[in-house]
Order: structure tokens, then C-alpha cells, then sequence
């Protein structure tokens, strides 16, 4: 009757079980997909979901029903030394067993690498199951889901007792542990150890004869499992007494051990527990988790189909993850009736072996930036060794999406019917969907816009597509710096800073292949300069502009600033005198002429010296207000002019007018200047300059020149020749720099040598 019933659901589960949909969305919106041939009847393949905020992406293997691929679960050797997945693959590759792809296995303990539930491997009992559920895989490939139900026994012929555990501890019964479990086994002090010779290491259904070889008393030491020996050990009663074993637990004596299993399992050559069952007849079972995170899961369709699947999480912009709910809905929609969760987050891992490739390769993302190692593996293999013979291609990438103009190189291997390396043959055919581009040279160069395929062939082997997807306006771009691969919304750039920037393109919300050329790079022409592969030179003057990147009908625009430490346009940091202007706007005895001009070549006219001397004074309120006919008394400079001429610094013309526009030579400023300054005396020394010709300065300006040339105030320069005459009107440029001398020179000293005298 139990046998008709279970024929009678599966039936019913072929007629209900539900078509592979071509849209899915239990994961939220497909945005890509792509597939891979394996060998064996393998496929790998992977998908890319838009939640609606975010996206999850999904891999998974397939094995056809029949296929010559068969399942396989490896744990560690011992049971409780975690590994990694390629050195289980390593294992099995040492056995003649070509690994094909595979995940990681059911969850596990931290701590100890102790496997939660069943595991078995290699025929024999690792693990017992914990009374949960299980995956189990035999020698011809088939599958079975469910509850092992192992049951373990020793007895004589006369008497039984229970053995509660398999390879783990437990408090009620016997705890059984084989050299399989661990290199030692912790025996809390007081506990009891029995060593039983037996005639094999036991699979899930077998009875096989023991004997007693020794019972010792723990003394709280780790306790080593001798070969061809099970080791039951039992707690003791209290802190300080051992437990007391039956009359029959005598050294010598002779036993049997019993461990059933339930029907349908017998055979079970390997396997992993399942902690959550996820798809029950084709029903997602309830109180599943709904926290993202990253999962795999294992599960298989009424026609035998398995499906071994991981979602990768916890990486925004990439895949968030999912919760159970959301793996076994995904797991039903493709086409599964029955499934379990496997051991996710950091554990969750899925790799496979390209036919041709060097070996086995991580697809999805491990969320702990790396692989983990964990307790057991699900593995695709098939018996084959390398034949040399090249029957196949495969192509890299698996799938494109690009922007049109990228040029993404070509990766093509031969492999034989195992997926095995093999010679490249020399005459390989590219095939390109019309109007997508070309093969050149190795290189897919994109073109156009719209969805296809790239073929390789060859004679006599069997070729392969790949997807590819070419769009001209992605629905969004943003610019990196190429240096540091950090994301530019605004750059701000000194003169002589050039900088690499680079283009990402999204379209679906997944990225694009692409490259610098593939876009049109333009820069506001006062801000500098961009070439077509986004270098960036900035220009020598204070600006800010837009940088505007475009693809099609989408463009992007980056607002850039360059700054010299002058916010005007009109002093380039190559100017000669830009550090004297930098020190008199810092020092606020300069201001522009506007928010952005300096006018460094307008001649200094004599409202703008008072005003200027006004300001390095600490810009001090005159007694009176101005009282030139020529100075409106609301004019930017009429206190300064108030200041000068109460004070003596700049007098008027004698007939009620200043003069404020008027322009002033080297020698008016200079006298100006000295007088200001208190009328220094001229510096005395062998070291002091001389000024060339006094013949050309005036009478009532040479004590200035000479003091103004002996300080260092008034220096020979380029542009006005081998020294400055003293009758040529004065730039605004020209001044500053005069005025920065005596800050940084003269005034400065004069401060120094007063503090150090004490005054």
C-alpha cells in the first residue's frame, strides 16, 4: 500500500507540476539570462532579476534525467575537517571521476566542521541524520528526497541497546564515532570508551559482526579511533562517576551491529542533510525565512530533472539575496516538485568546468569575498580521462551585453566529449546576428542596436552561440576615474592635473561592455581640454564648466571647477605674478574688479591705491568724510580716499579734485608708498641693489627708488625690460607684486625686529 501511495503522488505530480515558464518572477523582473552547454548532459546557467529596488542573480546547474553525469555528495576527509570545493573535486578527479560542476553541500557547524543532519559518502554511514531530512544519490545517477530514518543497534542474542548517534555526541544513549569522524574524539572525564572490531565500516542497511576489544574510562584526553574500530562512548553519570555498562560489555565479546534505514534509501551511496525542505509535491511548504541573504538549494522536476542552485546576496547593485520563500518559489516556477535548502550565506557557492578550460571555476560571488571552506559538496561527475580528441567548442564571455562601439575580445577552446582541453583547430567561422557588429581578429566589435547571437564554428565540431545584446542609448552612464575607480558626479582640478576618466553603462540595470570610444566626449572650451578617451586637461584659469558625455540619446554631465586659488577666470596659474595676486586677494588687500576678474594688466589708478593702502591700514575711519568735488561720497573708495588724504598718504591736486581715475607711474606709486610706510631710510650695503640710472627718475621721487630698489620692493622684471622705468604707469599685477614684497619683506621684518626688542 505505502509503495501505491508513493506511485500515486508522483503521478499525480507529473500532471500538476507546472511548465517552465519563459518569465519568471519570483525574483522580480528578469533583466538577462544566459546558458552553457556542459558535457554529460550538464547545463549551466545564470539569470539576473530587478526587484523593483535592487537585483538578484541566480546560477544553476542541470542535469538531464539519464544523463552520463551522475550526482555525487563528498564531505572532508575526516568528516570534520572543512575543505574546499576544489579539493573535493581534487578527490574525486584522483578516482577517475571527472567533475563537471558542483555546490556546496548542507549546513554544518562552525565551530567544529560537524555536518547538521545526514551525510554519507563512498557508500558508507558519515553522519546520522538527526531526523531530518535528507538528499540521497546512488550509483546510477537517480535521486531521492526525504527522511533517511537511520536506526542504530548493538546487540547479542540475547539483548539489545540503542546507539543514539552517529559520528556526533549524545547524552541519552551510545554515541558511535569511526576514524571517519575526526583524527580524536573529546571523552568528557569519567566517560566511558569501547572499542569494537568490526568485520566493515557500515553502509545505511547492514548488519555486521563486532568484538569487544577494550573499555576504558575517559580522563577528559581526546581519544583517537583506531582503523577497522567504532568507538561508543558513553557520558558519565555525575562529575565524578562513570557510567556502568550492561553484564554482556566484556572484553572479547562478541556482537552485532545493526543500522537500517528507510525503503528507498538502502542503496544510497552518498548524500547531504536538508535542514529546510523547500517544495513538498510541488507545494512550497510554510514557515520558510524570508530574510535576503545569499542561498543554495537543490531540487529536482517529476521527470527526474536535478537542479543544483545558488542565489547569490548581501553584495547591493549586483544581488541581494533572497529568502527561502523566495528560492522555493523560484525553484517551483522552474519546474520542480521537490527541494531542500542547502547551507547559504558565506557557504553558498557554485562552480563548473567549461569543456576546455583549465579546470573548475567559482561563477557566483561568494558573499565573504572568497570561497569558504565547509563540510560537504554536491558534485556533477562522469567517468572519462582526457582522449586528446577535439569534438567541441566553447566560447567566452558566456553571454554579452554591450554598448555599440565596445570591442570585447573572444576567448575559444576545443575540448572532447568529457570536455577535456584539445588542440584548437586553425579554420574557426564567426557568425554575428546581422546588424550587430563583427568578429575581427579575435574581438567582437558591437554595432547597431537589438538582441542576437555570436557563433563559432568549426569542421567536424560542434559549435556554440552566445547571447549578446547591443544598445546605443543605455538607460544610464556614469563616469569613474580611471586611477582610483571612484565614482565622478563633480570634479574639481588644479591647473596641470590631468586626469584618465572612464564611462560605466547600465541598461536593465545590469552593466554593459564598453569602452572610452564608444562615447562622445565634449568639455565647456574655458574649462580645458577632453579627448575622445575621456583625458582630461584641465585649463590655467579659475572656471567651472560641464563635462558632457553622451551615448546615443543618453548623456550624462559632470559640472567641473578648476581652481587656482583665485576665483578669477583672468589669472591663469601660469600668469607671472599669480602668487603675488594670490597673496594680496588672500590677504584681502586686493579684491577683484568682479566675482570672477581681476584685470591683472588694467593700470593702478589713484582711487585704487588708496584704496588698497586703506585696507593693509586695517581700513580705519577718517574723522571727516570726503571732501573732493571728483570723489561721490558713496563711491567704492571714498573712505579710503578720506583716510589717505586726512592722513597725508595721497593729497588732492589743490583745486577741489582728487583725481581718482588717474593713473599713476612706478615712481608716483612709489613715493606714495614710502610715504605710507613712514619714510623709511634707504638700506645700506654692498649687498643692497642700486637702481641704474637715477638720471631718469625724478627729484621728488628718487629717495623713494632708491629705498624701493634697495629694499627689494621694486625688482627688475622680463616684461618691462633690464629694470622697470620709473615713468611707465603701473598694472594692477605689477602692484601686487609690489605690495606683497613689502608685506612679506619689509613690513614683515619690521614687526620681527620689534617683537625681539621687546617693544
Amino acid at each position: 500500500m505505502k509503495r501505491q501511495a508513493i506511485a500515486l503522488c508522483l503521478a499525480l505530480a507529473l500532471l500538476l507540476a507546472p511548465a517552465v515558464p519563459a518569465y519568471a518572477d519570483a525574483l522580480g523582473e528578469r533583466v538577462d539570462e544566459w546558458s552553457a552547454q556542459l558535457p554529460a548532459g550538464a547545463t549551466l546557467s545564470g539569470s539576473s532579476y530587478w526587484t523593483g529596488d535592487d537585483l538578484r542573480t541566480e546560477y544553476l546547474l542541470t542535469l538531464a534525467p539519464g544523463a552520463a553525469a551522475v550526482p555525487v555528495a563528498v564531505s572532508a576527509d575526516p568528516l570534520r575537517a572543512q575543505q574546499h570545493l576544489t579539493e573535493a573535486a581534487a578527490a574525486l578527479e584522483a578516482q577517475g571521476r571527472h567533475v563537471l560542476g558542483g555546490v556546496n553541500g548542507g549546513f554544518y557547524t562552525v565551530a567544529t566542521g560537524e555536518p547538521v543532519g545526514f551525510a554519507a559518502a563512498g557508500g558508507r554511514l558519515l553522519h546520522d541524520d538527526e531526523g531530518l531530512q535528507a538528499v540521497g544519490f546512488r550509483a546510477d545517477g537517480s535521486v531521492i528526497f526525504g527522511s533517511p530514518a537511520i536506526s542504530m543497534k548493538l546487540r547479542t542474542e540475547t539483548e539489545e541497546w540503542t546507539v543514539g548517534a552517529w559520528n556526533r555526541a549524545i547524552a541519552t544513549a551510545f554515541s558511535a564515532y569511526t576514524p571517519d569522524c575526526a583524527k580524536t574524539i573529546a571523552v568528557p572525564e569519567h566517560g566511558l570508551c569501547v572499542f569494537l572490531r568490526v568485520e566493515e565500516l557500515p553502509g545505511l542497511s547492514v548488519e555486521t559482526k563486532c568484538t569487544i576489544l577494550e573499555i576504558r574510562e575517559g580522563d577528559g584526553s581526546p581519544v583517537a579511533v583506531p582503523e577497522g574500530t567504532v568507538m561508543l562512548t558513553l557520558p558519565p553519570n555525575d562529575a565524578e562517576t562513570a557510567c556502568t555498562l550492561p553484564d554482556a560489555f566484556a572484553a572479547d565479546a562478541e556482537m552485532t551491529l545493526e543500522i537500517t534505514c528507510a525503503p528507498g534509501w538502502e542503496d544510497v551511496e552518498s548524500g547531504v542533510g536538508i535542514l529546510y525542505p523547500l517544495l513538498e509535491n510541488g507545494a512550497v511548504l510554510p514557515k520558510l525565512t524570508a530574510s535576503a541573504a545569499p542561498r543554495t538549494a537543490i531540487g529536482q522536476r517529476a521527470d527526474g530533472t536535478l537542479l543544483l542552485y545558488a542565489l547569490d546576496g548581501r553584495r547591493s547593485g549586483y544581488s541581494v539575496g533572497g529568502g527561502l520563500t523566495d528560492v522555493a518559489e523560484r525553484l517551483r516556477e522552474l519546474g520542480c516538485v521537490t527541494a531542500g535548502a542547502l547551507d547559504g550565506g558565506g557557504s553558498t557557492i557554485l562552480a563548473a568546468f567549461l569543456p576546455g578550460d583549465a579546470g573548475l571555476r567559482t561563477f557566483n560571488s561568494p558573499s565573504d569575498g572568497k570561497p569558504r571552506k565547509v563540510a560537504n559538496y554536491i558534485l556533477l561527475t562522469v567517468p572519462a580521462e582526457p582522449t586528446g580528441q577535439a569534438t567541441q567548442l566553447s566560447m567566452e564571455p558566456l553571454h554579452l551585453n554591450c554598448v555599440s562601439g565596445a570591442a570585447v575580445p573572444l576567448t575559444v577552446r576545443a575540448a572532447d566529449d568529457a570536455g577535456f582541453g584539445a588542440a584548437l583547430p586553425d579554420n574557426l567561422t564567426f557568425t554575428v546576428t546581422d546588424g550587430l557588429g563583427a568578429v575581427v581578429g579575435g574581438q567582437y566589435h558591437a554595432a547597431g542596436a537589438g538582441e542576437g547571437t555570436i557563433t563559432v564554428s568549426a569542421p567536424g565540431m560542434r559549435g556554440v552561440s552566445i547571447p549578446v545584446r547591443v544598445t546605443e542609448s543605455p538607460a544610464e552612464l556614469q563616469v569613474y576615474g580611471e586611477k582610483y575607480g571612484k565614482r565622478v558626479e563633480t570634479l574639481t582640478l588644479e591647473p596641470g592635473y590631468e586626469v584618465d576618466l572612464t564611462v560605466r553603462a547600465f541598461d536593465r540595470h545590469i552593466p554593459l561592455s564598453t569602452n572610452d570610444l564608444c562615447y562622445t566626449w565634449e568639455l565647456d572650451p574655458e574649462v580645458g581640454t577632453v579627448d575622445e578617451t575621456g583625458h582630461l586637461i584641465p585649463g590655467e584659469v579659475a572656471v567651472t564648466g560641464l563635462l558632457r558625455v553622451t551615448a546615443g540619446e543618453t548623456a550624462v554631465e559632470i559640472p567641473i571647477t578648476v581652481t587656482t586659488g583665485l576665483p578669477f577666470r583672468d589669472v591663469p596659474k601660469s600668469y607671472g605674478n599669480f602668487d603675488a595676486i594670490r597673496y594680496v586677494y588672500e590677504h584681502r588687500i586686493f579684491i577683484g574688479t568682479g566675482d570672477d576678474t581681476f584685470e591683472p594688466e588694467t593700470v593702478m589708478n589713484r582711487g585704487m591705491l588708496v584704496t588698497v593702502l586703506w585696507r593693509m591700514e586695517g581700513e580705519p575711519a577718517a574723522s571727516q568724510p570726503v571732501a573732493f568735488e571728483d570723489v561721490a561720497l558713496d563711491a567704492w573708495y571714498a573712505d579710503a580716499v578720506a583716510w589717505a588724504a586726512e592722513n597725508g598718504v595721497v593729497n588732492g591736486y589743490g583745486d577741489g579734485r582728487f583725481g581718482p581715475t588717474d593713473d599713476l607711474t612706478r615712481e608716483q606709486i612709489l613715493t606714495i608708498l614710502h610715504r605710507w610706510a613712514g619714510l623709511p631710510a634707504v638700506p645700506e650695503g654692498e649687498d643692497v641693489p642700486q637702481y641704474p640710472d637715477e638720471s631718469l627718475v625724478s627729484d621728488w621721487a628718487l629717495e623713494a627708488m632708491r629705498w624701493a630698489t634697495g629694499a627689494r620692493v621694486s625688482v627688475w622684471d622680463e616684461r618691462s625690460g633690464p629694470f622697470p622705468p620709473p615713468d611707465v604707469p603701473m598694472t594692477r599685477a605689477a602692484v601686487a607684486d609690489v605690495l606683497t614684497r613689502y608685506d612679506t619683506l619689509v613690513r614683515a621684518n619690521l614687526v620681527n625686529s620689534s617683537e625681539a626688542d621687546g617693544n
